[in-house]
């Protein structure tokens, strides 16, 4: 297993990583515009930028606690 600081990730490391689905990961790839998108380096390997799937993940938890703050009742 690659070590979590390494900058590119495979898509076993990422998806156990994320806590999802192979074919959740692979979903999100090819569905949600924002995500980072894959690096293919061969037929068989396929990385990701950790960083920019951290950024991702940092951006939209912050947009889920925007829009959970101004649904709360106050």
């Amino acid at each position: 297993m690659q070590s979590v600081d390494s900058r590119l990730v495979r898509v076993k490391t990422l998806h156990e990583l994320l806590g999802i689905g192979i074919s959740t990961l692979w979903r999100w790839a090819n569905e949600k515009e924002d995500f980072p998108k894959p690096i293919r380096v061969t037929r068989g390997v396929t990385l990701w930028d950790l960083e920019a799937v951290r950024t991702w993940l940092l951006r939209r938890d912050r947009l889920e606690s925007e829009i959970r703050g101004t649904l709360s009742p106050e």
